[in-house]
């Protein structure tokens, strides 16, 4: 469940994601027009034909019958600190997925299981 308390005229961001980033990679600005109990929906005030998108108020997750185009996100911070955790994370992959042992001494393999909630 998320913690993020949503209200009508609320800017959000969505971040294009599976199919939508062939044809764009622009963050786009929206506006929360309508919540609800299970659901919310925004539109972007700047198009001459707004249409609405529609969001699981739990998940966050786009709703629609195909695979979702966007991410959403409250904040422009929001979207920096997930860009930082998946850098970071794709680094760590890419230095940890070689085969054999890695260049890591035993302390310092001994934090990173601590720190990764090892016993």
């Amino acid at each position: 469940m998320n913690n993020v308390k949503i209200k009508e005229g609320q800017d959000v961001y969505l971040v294009p994601i599976n199919n939508k980033l062939r044809t764009t990679k622009e963050i786009q600005k929206y506006r929360v027009e309508k919540v609800g109990r299970k659901y919310f929906y925004v539109y972007n005030p700047d198009k001459d034909f707004p249409t609405s998108l529609k969001f699981d108020i739990e998940t966050l997750d786009q709703i629609t019958e195909y695979r979702p185009d966007w991410r959403i996100y409250f904040s422009m911070k929001m979207i920096e600190v997930d860009k930082e955790i998946l850098e970071l994370s794709d680094e760590i992959r890419t230095f940890l997925g070689t085969y054999g042992c890695c260049k890591l001494s035993l302390d310092q393999l001994r934090k990173i299981k601590n720190i990764i909630g090892g016993q």
